[in-house]
């Protein structure tokens, strides 16, 4: 990218915010062109390097997690060592008062054959400060990189032996629980609603380097969406600042009230509020930027980031645009 090309992309970042910032725009989209981003799925908005994001490959292409800046561009990779990526597909935070903020990567994609598929397990890392990051490279040139400690590995326990295919993670307000919600609807039984499952397990206090925990999922709560199946398959998830579940499909965002941590009989939820997606394929992960808007990140090169606004109370659940 040429001197031009990138006050272009800079002016372009800033009208961007501006406009979703007045209300002039629902949806307004970015490109972050990198040859290294290939198949952008999870993305999360840092909380202690303020408007920079994290987001991440996939599948293939290493275990790496890449940094961009307010500005909109890739600055650096961090290297997540010691863990692998077979497919990876969300990515959050876990705040802990008094401790440094924690990555953790969900390698829970299980779409192919269960034979090929490795076991399900999240990977957690330190999240490093970005205050010392140099400035942002030639897109031809290699990225700089960050070197993680070696990853600490929670191995998944679903209910009943399940292997659900999982594209969605979330972590709870208080930073102690997390949540998983199954793409797919769960098979229907005498006496189930329909719809996708969401997991729930508390997340261990201490997450040392190079270490392993078994965690024990279970199931919390059924999450029951409108619309035809593709609309009801979950791709992504987050939690607002008011403490709201924020559910991303191919075609919508849905506004849902969290899951009880523990219930002796898992409820149903069903949306609050919804907002139609429009002109978005392949959305895949979503990250709450503040009290009013999301970013949503969708697969392909270059890499398609959309700032939307967040579902609003008046807005019909089911779909509006």
């Amino acid at each position: 990218m040429d001197r031009l090309g990138r006050v272009k992309h800079d002016i372009h970042a800033v009208c961007c915010a501006l406009l979703i910032a007045c209300g002039c725009a629902a949806q307004t989209t970015f490109l972050v062109e990198r040859r290294e981003l290939k198949e952008a799925s999870g993305v999360v908005a840092s909380r202690s390097n303020p408007g920079w994001l994290w987001t991440h490959n996939d599948s293939g292409g290493g275990s790496f997690l890449y940094a961009i800046d307010a500005a909109r561009r890739v600055r650096l990779r961090l290297k997540v060592r010691g863990s692998k990526s077979f497919d990876w597909e969300d990515v959050a935070l876990a705040y802990r008062p008094g401790d440094k903020d924690r990555l953790i990567v969900a390698d829970t994609g299980r779409n192919i054959s269960s034979k090929k598929a490795e076991p399900p397990r999240l990977w957690i890392v330190p999240e490093p400060s970005l205050a010392d990051a140099g400035p942002a490279p030639d897109p031809k040139a290699k990225l700089p990189t960050l070197r993680s400690p070696r990853a600490h590995c929670l191995k998944l326990r679903f209910p009943d032996k399940q292997t659900p295919d999982v594209e969605a993670m979330f972590v709870f307000p208080a930073g102690g629980h997390v949540g998983l919600i199954a793409k797919n609807e769960q098979k229907k039984a005498p006496g189930q609603d329909r719809g996708s499952a969401v997991f729930v397990a508390a997340l261990p206090d201490k997450t040392p380097a190079d270490k392993s925990t078994k965690l024990q999922l279970r199931q919390a709560a059924t999450l029951r969406l409108p619309g035809k199946r593709r609309s009801r398959l979950v791709t992504g998830a987050a939690v607002t600042r008011d403490g709201r579940l924020l559910v991303l499909t191919y075609t919508h965002l849905h506004l849902v009230d969290l899951p009880p941590r523990s219930s002796a009989e898992p409820p149903t939820l069903r949306p609050v509020a919804s907002r139609k997606l429009v002109g978005l394929a392949h959305a895949e992960g979503v990250a709450v930027l503040d009290a009013t808007t999301c970013l949503v990140a969708c697969e392909g090169r270059p890499a398609r980031f959309t700032v939307v606004r967040l579902p609003h109370a008046t807005d019909r659940p089911g779909g509006r645009e």
